[in-house]
């Protein structure tokens, strides 16, 4: 797979991310914290807007807070409705995303 930069606008920046280094995004009101293999980015959109810039990518909405790489995913427990990253890092799937969830998760098996 051919990896593509993405540029990040920061409010007086603009970031250059390589999809595969991000772990998760997580939504803080308005805003989104991108973490990657080396760093957190602070970014002046939305989960919403961030969602639709990886949609092409290796990434699953998993929460109305939490997009997260399934390359980064170690562990999906099935009786508490969790994933387990390899950052050690746990998010609970929400009712809602859990069925296009593991129809992604069996596509990567």
């Amino acid at each position: 797979m051919q990896t593509t930069k993405i540029n990040i606008r920061q409010q007086k920046s603009v970031v250059i991310v390589d999809p595969k280094d991000i772990i998760l995004c997580n939504a803080k009101g308005r805003y989104t914290n991108m973490k990657t293999v080396n760093e957190t980015i602070f970014i002046t959109k939305s989960i919403g807007e961030v969602e639709s810039i990886l949609k092409d990518k290796c990434f699953c909405r998993v929460h109305q807070s939490y997009i997260v790489n399934i390359n980064f995913i170690s562990e999906y427990c099935l009786s508490k409705n969790r994933i387990i990253l390899k950052n050690k890092e746990s998010i609970n799937i929400s009712v809602r995303k859990k069925k296009k969830f593991k129809q992604l998760i069996q596509g990567q098996l």
